[in-house]
Protein backbone atom coordinates (compact mmCIF):
# COMPACT_ATOMS: atom_id res chain seq x y z
CA UNK A 1 0.00 0.00 0.00
CA UNK A 2 1.07 3.54 -0.96
CA UNK A 3 1.48 5.97 1.95
CA UNK A 4 2.49 8.91 0.30
CA UNK A 5 -0.13 10.21 -1.19
CA UNK A 6 -1.86 10.64 2.22
CA UNK A 7 0.53 12.85 3.89
CA UNK A 8 0.20 15.19 1.05
CA UNK A 9 -3.77 15.59 1.05
CA UNK A 10 -5.65 18.28 3.01
CA UNK A 11 -8.72 16.94 2.25
CA UNK A 12 -10.46 15.48 5.69
CA UNK A 13 -12.59 12.99 3.90
CA UNK A 14 -9.51 11.79 2.30
CA UNK A 15 -7.94 11.56 5.37
CA UNK A 16 -10.14 9.64 6.98
CA UNK A 17 -10.14 6.79 4.27
CA UNK A 18 -6.84 6.71 4.26
CA UNK A 19 -6.91 5.98 8.03
CA UNK A 20 -9.58 3.35 7.24
CA UNK A 21 -7.10 1.87 4.70
CA UNK A 22 -3.93 2.34 7.32
CA UNK A 23 -5.62 0.57 9.86
CA UNK A 24 -7.13 -2.42 8.00
CA UNK A 25 -3.33 -2.98 6.47
CA UNK A 26 -2.02 -2.86 9.73
CA UNK A 27 -4.45 -5.69 10.90
CA UNK A 28 -3.68 -7.61 7.87
CA UNK A 29 0.09 -7.97 7.79
CA UNK A 30 -0.45 -8.02 12.05
CA UNK A 31 -2.34 -11.28 11.39
CA UNK A 32 0.52 -12.60 9.53
CA UNK A 33 2.66 -14.85 11.31
CA UNK A 34 5.81 -14.90 9.21
CA UNK A 35 6.38 -11.79 8.57
CA UNK A 36 9.08 -10.79 5.90
CA UNK A 37 11.74 -7.50 6.41
CA UNK A 38 9.38 -6.09 3.61
CA UNK A 39 6.24 -6.29 5.38
CA UNK A 40 7.46 -5.16 8.96
CA UNK A 41 8.61 -2.26 7.47
CA UNK A 42 4.95 -1.57 5.97
CA UNK A 43 3.40 -2.44 9.09
CA UNK A 44 5.42 0.18 11.13
CA UNK A 45 4.54 2.67 8.30
CA UNK A 46 1.28 1.53 8.39
CA UNK A 47 0.37 2.15 11.69
CA UNK A 48 2.49 5.28 12.21
CA UNK A 49 0.82 7.08 9.42
CA UNK A 50 -2.28 6.09 10.80
CA UNK A 51 -1.42 7.92 14.07
CA UNK A 52 -0.21 10.84 11.89
CA UNK A 53 -3.96 11.06 10.27
CA UNK A 54 -5.50 11.11 14.07
CA UNK A 55 -3.39 13.75 15.15
CA UNK A 56 -4.29 15.97 11.95
CA UNK A 57 -7.51 15.36 12.27
CA UNK A 58 -7.53 16.68 15.44
CA UNK A 59 -5.77 18.88 14.49
CA UNK A 60 -8.68 19.75 12.02
CA UNK A 61 -11.20 20.15 14.53
CA UNK A 62 -9.78 22.23 16.98
CA UNK A 63 -9.29 24.35 14.27
CA UNK A 64 -12.92 24.33 12.86
CA UNK A 65 -14.17 24.70 16.83
CA UNK A 66 -11.95 28.02 16.99
CA UNK A 67 -13.45 29.21 13.98
CA UNK A 68 -16.67 28.63 15.03
CA UNK A 69 -16.25 30.28 18.12
CA UNK A 70 -14.70 33.16 16.58
CA UNK A 71 -17.91 33.55 14.60
CA UNK A 72 -20.04 33.01 17.32
CA UNK A 73 -17.82 36.30 18.94
CA UNK A 74 -17.79 38.47 16.54
CA UNK A 75 -13.87 37.26 15.74
CA UNK A 76 -13.06 37.58 19.42
CA UNK A 77 -12.48 34.05 21.11
CA UNK A 78 -13.40 34.31 24.85
CA UNK A 79 -10.40 33.22 26.66
CA UNK A 80 -8.40 34.65 29.74
CA UNK A 81 -6.71 38.18 29.84
CA UNK A 82 -2.90 37.75 29.79
CA UNK A 83 -2.90 41.06 31.43
CA UNK A 84 -5.26 40.00 34.48
CA UNK A 85 -2.43 37.30 35.75
CA UNK A 86 -3.17 34.65 33.02
CA UNK A 87 -0.52 32.38 32.73
CA UNK A 88 0.47 30.93 28.95
CA UNK A 89 1.49 27.53 28.84
CA UNK A 90 4.99 27.32 26.56
CA UNK A 91 4.48 25.22 23.40
CA UNK A 92 6.44 22.50 21.85
CA UNK A 93 7.43 23.18 18.32
CA UNK A 94 8.49 20.70 15.08
CA UNK A 95 12.08 20.51 15.02
CA UNK A 96 12.29 20.51 11.21
CA UNK A 97 9.94 22.25 8.51
CA UNK A 98 9.54 22.18 4.73
CA UNK A 99 9.67 18.27 4.85
CA UNK A 100 5.17 18.08 4.96
CA UNK A 101 3.82 20.73 3.00
CA UNK A 102 0.20 20.09 5.14
CA UNK A 103 1.89 20.60 7.73
CA UNK A 104 3.86 23.80 6.88
CA UNK A 105 0.44 25.08 5.22
CA UNK A 106 -1.39 24.94 8.48
CA UNK A 107 1.32 26.33 10.65
CA UNK A 108 1.54 29.14 8.43
CA UNK A 109 -1.85 29.67 8.78
CA UNK A 110 -3.18 29.65 11.84
CA UNK A 111 0.51 29.16 14.05
CA UNK A 112 2.22 26.90 15.75
CA UNK A 113 -0.23 24.99 18.39
CA UNK A 114 -0.13 23.01 21.59
CA UNK A 115 -0.13 19.33 21.34
CA UNK A 116 -2.42 17.18 22.75
CA UNK A 117 -1.48 16.77 26.86
CA UNK A 118 -1.65 13.17 27.02
CA UNK A 119 2.10 13.87 24.26
CA UNK A 120 2.64 16.59 25.79
CA UNK A 121 3.31 14.63 29.33
CA UNK A 122 5.72 12.24 27.45
CA UNK A 123 8.26 14.24 25.92
CA UNK A 124 8.08 16.31 28.94
CA UNK A 125 9.70 13.88 31.23
CA UNK A 126 13.17 14.49 32.73
CA UNK A 127 14.00 11.18 31.19
CA UNK A 128 13.21 12.25 27.76
CA UNK A 129 14.75 15.51 28.15
CA UNK A 130 18.25 13.33 29.05
CA UNK A 131 18.03 10.76 26.29
CA UNK A 132 17.76 13.80 23.74
CA UNK A 133 20.81 15.59 25.50
CA UNK A 134 22.45 11.77 24.96
CA UNK A 135 21.65 11.69 21.25
CA UNK A 136 22.87 15.42 20.93
CA UNK A 137 26.19 14.67 22.52
CA UNK A 138 26.40 11.21 20.48
CA UNK A 139 29.17 11.52 17.52
CA UNK A 140 27.73 11.90 13.70
CA UNK A 141 28.38 9.23 11.84
CA UNK A 142 29.82 6.84 14.34
CA UNK A 143 28.02 3.79 15.71
CA UNK A 144 25.56 3.80 18.31
CA UNK A 145 26.63 2.80 22.13
CA UNK A 146 24.32 0.85 23.92
CA UNK A 147 23.04 4.65 25.84
CA UNK A 148 22.27 6.21 22.34
CA UNK A 149 20.23 3.58 21.37
CA UNK A 150 18.24 3.38 25.03
CA UNK A 151 18.04 7.52 24.31
CA UNK A 152 16.46 6.71 20.62
CA UNK A 153 14.00 4.45 22.37
CA UNK A 154 13.00 7.08 24.80
CA UNK A 155 12.72 10.07 21.85
CA UNK A 156 10.72 7.42 19.53
CA UNK A 157 7.23 8.89 21.34
CA UNK A 158 8.46 12.40 20.21
CA UNK A 159 8.93 11.47 16.66
CA UNK A 160 7.10 14.42 14.71
CA UNK A 161 5.19 14.25 10.98
CA UNK A 162 8.47 15.63 9.55
CA UNK A 163 10.48 12.57 10.74
CA UNK A 164 12.64 14.35 13.29
CA UNK A 165 12.03 14.49 17.28
CA UNK A 166 10.70 17.34 18.87
CA UNK A 167 12.77 19.43 20.90
CA UNK A 168 11.83 18.85 25.08
CA UNK A 169 10.35 22.43 26.53
CA UNK A 170 12.21 23.91 29.47
CA UNK A 171 8.64 25.15 31.95
CA UNK A 172 10.23 27.42 35.34
CA UNK A 173 7.50 27.20 37.64
CA UNK A 174 7.73 30.89 38.01
CA UNK A 175 5.15 33.32 35.82
CA UNK A 176 6.98 36.68 34.76
CA UNK A 177 5.21 39.77 36.08
CA UNK A 178 5.06 42.56 38.48
CA UNK A 179 5.26 42.95 41.91
CA UNK A 180 2.36 43.79 43.98
CA UNK A 181 2.64 46.99 46.15
CA UNK A 182 3.99 46.60 49.39
CA UNK A 183 0.38 46.19 51.99
CA UNK A 184 1.64 47.81 55.38
CA UNK A 185 -1.58 49.47 56.28
CA UNK A 186 -4.36 46.41 57.08
CA UNK A 187 -1.93 44.75 59.46
CA UNK A 188 -1.51 48.31 61.47
CA UNK A 189 -5.31 48.93 62.17
CA UNK A 190 -7.60 47.00 64.09
CA UNK A 191 -8.95 43.66 63.23
CA UNK A 192 -12.38 42.22 64.51
CA UNK A 193 -14.47 39.37 63.21
CA UNK A 194 -17.95 38.96 63.31
CA UNK A 195 -21.13 36.40 62.14
CA UNK A 196 -23.03 38.90 61.74
CA UNK A 197 -24.17 41.84 59.05
CA UNK A 198 -23.76 44.79 61.36
CA UNK A 199 -21.62 45.04 64.04
CA UNK A 200 -22.51 47.20 67.11
CA UNK A 201 -19.55 48.79 69.42
CA UNK A 202 -21.17 50.90 72.37
CA UNK A 203 -19.29 54.25 72.62
CA UNK A 204 -19.08 57.14 75.07
CA UNK A 205 -20.62 60.38 73.58
CA UNK A 206 -18.11 62.91 74.89
CA UNK A 207 -15.95 65.10 72.49
CA UNK A 208 -15.22 68.02 75.04
CA UNK A 209 -11.80 67.84 75.12
CA UNK A 210 -8.34 65.06 75.17
CA UNK A 211 -7.75 64.96 78.60
CA UNK A 212 -11.42 63.41 80.01
CA UNK A 213 -13.11 60.47 78.36
CA UNK A 214 -16.27 61.13 80.32
CA UNK A 215 -18.23 63.91 81.24
CA UNK A 216 -18.12 62.16 85.15
CA UNK A 217 -16.21 64.47 87.52
CA UNK A 218 -15.83 64.30 90.93
CA UNK A 219 -17.42 67.52 92.76
CA UNK A 220 -15.46 68.43 95.97
CA UNK A 221 -18.06 69.07 98.89
CA UNK A 222 -17.47 70.23 102.86
CA UNK A 223 -17.80 67.36 105.29
CA UNK A 224 -20.73 67.40 107.05
CA UNK A 225 -22.24 70.40 104.37
CA UNK A 226 -25.63 70.29 102.26
CA UNK A 227 -23.88 69.55 99.40
CA UNK A 228 -23.15 65.88 100.37
CA UNK A 229 -26.95 65.07 100.18
CA UNK A 230 -27.67 66.70 97.13
CA UNK A 231 -27.68 63.87 94.40
CA UNK A 232 -27.71 67.16 92.09
CA UNK A 233 -24.35 68.12 92.77
CA UNK A 234 -22.50 65.14 91.76
CA UNK A 235 -24.79 63.38 89.34
CA UNK A 236 -23.52 62.85 86.02
CA UNK A 237 -25.65 61.44 83.34
CA UNK A 238 -24.43 58.58 80.91
CA UNK A 239 -24.66 59.77 77.64
CA UNK A 240 -23.63 56.18 75.93
CA UNK A 241 -24.25 55.49 72.06
CA UNK A 242 -23.14 53.24 69.59
CA UNK A 243 -20.97 52.92 66.61
CA UNK A 244 -22.26 50.62 63.85
CA UNK A 245 -20.41 49.04 61.03
CA UNK A 246 -22.05 47.51 58.23
CA UNK A 247 -20.43 44.61 55.93
CA UNK A 248 -20.36 44.41 52.41
CA UNK A 249 -19.33 41.82 49.76
CA UNK A 250 -16.36 42.19 47.45
CA UNK A 251 -16.10 39.54 44.26
CA UNK A 252 -13.56 38.70 41.90
CA UNK A 253 -13.82 36.25 38.37
CA UNK A 254 -11.11 34.70 36.36
CA UNK A 255 -11.62 32.70 33.43
CA UNK A 256 -8.51 30.25 32.50
CA UNK A 257 -8.30 28.01 29.38
CA UNK A 258 -8.90 24.06 30.19
CA UNK A 259 -5.89 23.47 28.25
CA UNK A 260 -3.84 25.59 30.97
CA UNK A 261 -5.40 23.69 34.05
CA UNK A 262 -4.87 20.40 32.50
CA UNK A 263 -1.49 20.85 29.94
CA UNK A 264 0.31 22.79 32.08
CA UNK A 265 3.58 22.07 34.27
CA UNK A 266 3.27 24.98 36.27
CA UNK A 267 0.85 24.45 39.37
CA UNK A 268 -1.82 27.08 37.69
CA UNK A 269 -4.27 26.76 40.26
CA UNK A 270 -2.50 27.32 42.94
CA UNK A 271 -0.50 30.35 41.50
CA UNK A 272 -4.67 31.66 40.83
CA UNK A 273 -5.17 31.60 44.55
CA UNK A 274 -2.45 33.24 45.60
CA UNK A 275 -3.00 35.47 43.38
CA UNK A 276 -6.79 36.41 44.28
CA UNK A 277 -5.39 36.65 47.91
CA UNK A 278 -3.20 38.96 46.92
CA UNK A 279 -5.52 41.45 45.22
CA UNK A 280 -7.69 41.25 48.46
CA UNK A 281 -4.87 42.43 50.29
CA UNK A 282 -4.25 45.38 48.31
CA UNK A 283 -7.88 45.78 48.32
CA UNK A 284 -8.22 45.92 51.89
CA UNK A 285 -5.12 48.30 51.86
CA UNK A 286 -7.03 50.39 49.51
CA UNK A 287 -10.71 50.95 51.44
CA UNK A 288 -8.82 51.08 54.68
CA UNK A 289 -7.68 54.53 53.24
CA UNK A 290 -9.88 55.47 50.35
CA UNK A 291 -13.10 53.44 50.34
CA UNK A 292 -15.46 55.27 48.90
CA UNK A 293 -18.76 54.05 51.79
CA UNK A 294 -21.31 53.43 48.64
CA UNK A 295 -20.31 49.08 48.12
CA UNK A 296 -17.53 49.17 50.24
CA UNK A 297 -16.13 50.44 53.70
CA UNK A 298 -15.34 53.97 54.03
CA UNK A 299 -11.60 54.85 53.88
CA UNK A 300 -10.25 57.31 56.57
CA UNK A 301 -9.67 60.15 53.83
CA UNK A 302 -12.97 59.95 52.39
CA UNK A 303 -14.52 60.13 55.65
CA UNK A 304 -12.43 63.28 56.42
CA UNK A 305 -13.02 64.53 53.10
CA UNK A 306 -17.21 64.00 53.62
CA UNK A 307 -16.72 65.49 56.67
CA UNK A 308 -13.44 67.79 57.62
CA UNK A 309 -14.49 68.44 60.79
CA UNK A 310 -14.18 64.85 61.64
CA UNK A 311 -10.49 64.74 62.27
CA UNK A 312 -8.61 68.25 63.01
CA UNK A 313 -6.25 68.81 60.85
CA UNK A 314 -2.92 71.04 59.42
CA UNK A 315 -2.24 73.12 56.84
CA UNK A 316 0.85 73.80 55.10
CA UNK A 317 -0.62 76.69 54.47
CA UNK A 318 1.15 76.67 50.99
CA UNK A 319 -0.36 75.69 47.42
CA UNK A 320 0.95 72.47 46.38
CA UNK A 321 3.87 72.22 48.27
CA UNK A 322 4.67 70.80 51.84
CA UNK A 323 6.12 72.84 54.55
CA UNK A 324 8.58 72.21 57.29
CA UNK A 325 6.74 73.80 60.17
CA UNK A 326 3.59 72.91 59.44
CA UNK A 327 4.78 69.36 59.79
CA UNK A 328 6.10 69.82 62.64
CA UNK A 329 2.41 71.25 63.99
CA UNK A 330 0.86 68.37 62.89
CA UNK A 331 3.07 65.81 65.03
CA UNK A 332 2.63 68.11 67.95
CA UNK A 333 -1.19 68.44 67.68
CA UNK A 334 -1.84 64.58 68.49
CA UNK A 335 -2.43 64.13 72.05
CA UNK A 336 0.32 62.33 73.82
CA UNK A 337 -1.92 59.73 75.46
CA UNK A 338 -1.63 58.71 71.55
CA UNK A 339 1.84 58.52 70.58
CA UNK A 340 3.18 55.99 71.48
CA UNK A 341 1.95 53.67 68.55
CA UNK A 342 1.87 56.76 66.68
CA UNK A 343 3.02 56.76 62.61
CA UNK A 344 3.42 58.52 59.40
CA UNK A 345 1.84 57.45 56.39
CA UNK A 346 2.46 58.81 52.79
CA UNK A 347 3.44 57.36 49.71
CA UNK A 348 6.76 57.17 48.76
CA UNK A 349 7.27 58.66 44.88
CA UNK A 350 5.37 61.69 46.28
CA UNK A 351 4.67 62.33 49.83
CA UNK A 352 8.08 60.88 51.00
CA UNK A 353 10.06 62.89 48.04
CA UNK A 354 8.32 65.91 49.25
CA UNK A 355 9.82 66.10 52.45
CA UNK A 356 12.83 64.72 51.84
CA UNK A 357 13.59 67.35 49.43
CA UNK A 358 12.59 69.82 52.40
CA UNK A 359 15.90 72.11 52.77
CA UNK A 360 17.05 75.01 55.21
CA UNK A 361 18.15 78.59 54.46
CA UNK A 362 21.79 77.00 53.71
CA UNK A 363 20.64 74.55 51.55
CA UNK A 364 20.53 71.28 53.62
CA UNK A 365 18.37 68.84 53.46
CA UNK A 366 16.19 68.77 56.67
CA UNK A 367 14.78 64.79 56.66
CA UNK A 368 18.43 63.14 57.80
CA UNK A 369 19.56 60.49 55.09
CA UNK A 370 22.05 59.44 57.74
CA UNK A 371 24.92 61.16 55.60
CA UNK A 372 28.11 61.75 57.96
CA UNK A 373 30.52 63.90 57.51
CA UNK A 374 32.93 61.66 55.29
CA UNK A 375 30.49 61.56 53.13
CA UNK A 376 29.19 57.55 53.70
CA UNK A 377 25.17 56.99 54.04
CA UNK A 378 24.63 55.02 57.05
CA UNK A 379 20.81 53.73 56.33
CA UNK A 380 17.95 54.26 53.41
CA UNK A 381 14.71 55.70 53.61
CA UNK A 382 12.72 53.06 54.79
CA UNK A 383 13.61 52.82 58.23
CA UNK A 384 14.58 56.18 58.70
CA UNK A 385 11.95 57.82 61.48
CA UNK A 386 10.48 61.31 60.63
CA UNK A 387 10.31 63.34 63.70
CA UNK A 388 10.73 60.14 65.86
CA UNK A 389 8.19 58.44 64.63
CA UNK A 390 7.77 55.45 62.07
CA UNK A 391 6.99 56.29 58.84
CA UNK A 392 4.20 53.83 56.77
CA UNK A 393 4.72 54.11 53.31
CA UNK A 394 1.45 53.28 51.03
CA UNK A 395 0.85 53.37 47.27
CA UNK A 396 -2.81 53.84 47.89
CA UNK A 397 -2.01 57.62 49.65
CA UNK A 398 -2.88 60.34 47.49
CA UNK A 399 -0.01 62.71 45.76
CA UNK A 400 1.17 66.26 47.30
CA UNK A 401 -1.89 67.89 44.84
CA UNK A 402 -0.62 70.53 42.08
CA UNK A 403 -1.31 73.73 43.13
CA UNK A 404 -5.08 74.83 42.49
CA UNK A 405 -6.05 71.33 44.04
CA UNK A 406 -6.43 70.49 47.69
CA UNK A 407 -5.78 66.94 49.56
CA UNK A 408 -4.51 65.00 52.35
CA UNK A 409 -1.07 63.55 51.34
CA UNK A 410 0.05 62.65 54.77
CA UNK A 411 -1.78 60.83 58.00
CA UNK A 412 -0.53 60.93 61.46
CA UNK A 413 -1.73 58.95 64.38
CA UNK A 414 -2.77 55.50 65.39
CA UNK A 415 -4.26 53.85 62.70
CA UNK A 416 -5.76 51.30 65.58
CA UNK A 417 -8.33 53.94 66.04
CA UNK A 418 -9.73 52.18 62.27
CA UNK A 419 -11.57 48.93 62.89
CA UNK A 420 -11.79 47.00 60.08
CA UNK A 421 -13.93 43.51 60.19
CA UNK A 422 -14.15 40.35 58.82
CA UNK A 423 -17.51 38.79 58.17
CA UNK A 424 -16.66 35.83 55.66
CA UNK A 425 -12.65 34.90 55.30
CA UNK A 426 -11.86 34.32 51.38
CA UNK A 427 -13.31 31.49 49.31
CA UNK A 428 -13.05 30.22 46.01
CA UNK A 429 -15.59 28.77 43.43
CA UNK A 430 -14.73 26.72 40.33
CA UNK A 431 -17.51 27.27 37.67
CA UNK A 432 -16.84 24.52 35.16
CA UNK A 433 -20.75 24.37 33.63
CA UNK A 434 -21.29 27.62 32.92
CA UNK A 435 -18.64 28.05 30.14
CA UNK A 436 -17.90 24.37 29.64
CA UNK A 437 -18.55 24.77 25.46
CA UNK A 438 -15.82 27.68 25.31
CA UNK A 439 -13.27 24.88 27.07
CA UNK A 440 -12.90 27.80 30.26
CA UNK A 441 -13.11 27.52 33.80
CA UNK A 442 -14.28 30.08 35.80
CA UNK A 443 -12.46 30.80 39.02
CA UNK A 444 -14.68 32.93 41.41
CA UNK A 445 -14.00 34.36 44.53
CA UNK A 446 -16.04 35.83 47.48
CA UNK A 447 -15.04 37.59 50.76
CA UNK A 448 -17.03 39.98 52.98
CA UNK A 449 -15.66 42.59 55.47
CA UNK A 450 -16.63 46.46 56.69
CA UNK A 451 -14.61 49.15 58.60
CA UNK A 452 -14.88 52.45 59.83
CA UNK A 453 -13.09 55.04 61.41
CA UNK A 454 -13.91 54.45 65.43
CA UNK A 455 -11.86 56.66 67.29
CA UNK A 456 -10.79 59.69 64.63
CA UNK A 457 -9.34 61.94 67.28
CA UNK A 458 -6.50 59.50 67.18
CA UNK A 459 -5.67 60.56 63.97
CA UNK A 460 -4.43 63.95 62.18
CA UNK A 461 -4.21 64.51 58.60
CA UNK A 462 -1.73 66.96 56.65
CA UNK A 463 -3.53 68.95 54.65
CA UNK A 464 -2.27 71.12 51.20
CA UNK A 465 -4.35 73.41 50.61
CA UNK A 466 -5.39 74.84 46.50
CA UNK A 467 -4.65 78.38 47.07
Amino acid sequence: MDFSNLKASSETKDLQEGFKGCLARAHELDGKPDRSEDENTELETAVRTAEDITGWLKGKSRITNLDKLAQETSGAPVMADPNAGAAKTLSMRRSYKGEVPLLDEISEKYGEGDFESAFRSKVGTDEYRDAFKTVIRATPGAAHTPAVRDALDTLSVGIDKAGGNLVPEDLYDIIIGKKPAPTRVSGAVTQLTTSRDVLTIPRWKYDADDIWTTPIRPVWVQEGSEEMDSAASRTTRADVGKESIYMFTAMMSLLVTLEMVEDSGFPIMEYMAQQFNEAINLSKDQVILTGDGRKQPTGILTAQKANESLMSYTSSGVAGALAADSIKKVMFSLPEQYEDSASWVMNKKSGAYNVDTLKDQNDRYLWNTGITTDGLATGGYKNRPLLGYPVIYSAFMPDVPASGTSDFPILFGDLKSYFFVNRIGFSIQVLREKYAEQGLICLLGRFRCGGKLTMPWMMKPYLVPEA
